[in-house]
């Protein structure tokens, strides 16, 4: 019994995260999308409510927000986190909470762009922004130093991002972790419910 509420608190404080979308109609998806062009014109914040342990460093390159989590120790790791959020949410206070704790555990920098995003952006903006910071981590620690990392359809973009580096023969991270990805953002495929 105990221990059903100790996983229920976690499920609920680290991975309910209220991320799911649901539209009953046209103008509910119009209404999504309107707001989202809205939301994600704003600087985005770490959550007020959230402490975050990691030396948090805010930087911007070009016009794209970025962030750089480590522990002020000698950093020749470096983690380029792409978030998911149906290519249209910023990061949720569970992508915080999972980037504190990696930065932690592995001692890497994590570093989290907050992307181009529909639907004021195409997917090949978002590949563009996403390039220039691997192309600066790179340049920092070299290619063999960073794993590109990514969730939902951030794991679609981490792939389909590294899948592009090799069909144009650039260096590759040397690992790459997918996190529940979409591997068919056309929903075409009849065997996924």
């Amino acid at each position: 019994m105990i221990r059903n509420r100790v996983m229920n608190s976690v499920v609920n404080k680290y991975l309910l995260h209220n991320r799911s979308i649901m539209f009953k109609n046209d103008q509910d998806v119009e209404r999504f999308f309107y707001k989202r062009e809205i939301e994600n014109r704003k600087k985005h914040k770490q959550p007020s409510t959230l402490n975050v342990k990691a030396n948090l460093e805010k930087l911007s390159l070009d016009d794209m927000q970025v962030f750089r989590f480590n522990f002020r120790h000698q950093i020749d790791k470096k983690i380029l986190y792409i978030h998911g959020g149906f290519n249209a949410l910023q990061p949720s206070p569970f992508h915080w909470r999972l980037l504190d704790k990696i930065t932690l555990s592995t001692l890497y920098e994590v570093v989290l762009p907050i992307y181009p995003k529909t639907p004021e952006f195409h997917i090949d903006d978002t590949f563009q922004a996403i390039q220039r910071v691997y192309d600066q981590l790179v340049s920092e620690v070299g290619h063999q130093n960073v794993v590109v990392m990514g969730d939902g359809s951030g794991g679609a973009l981490a792939l389909s991002f590294v899948q592009s580096l090799l069909d144009n023969q650039q260096p590759l991270p040397n690992k790459l972790y997918l996190i529940s990805p979409i591997l068919d953002a056309t929903l075409s495929n009849k065997d996924i419910s």
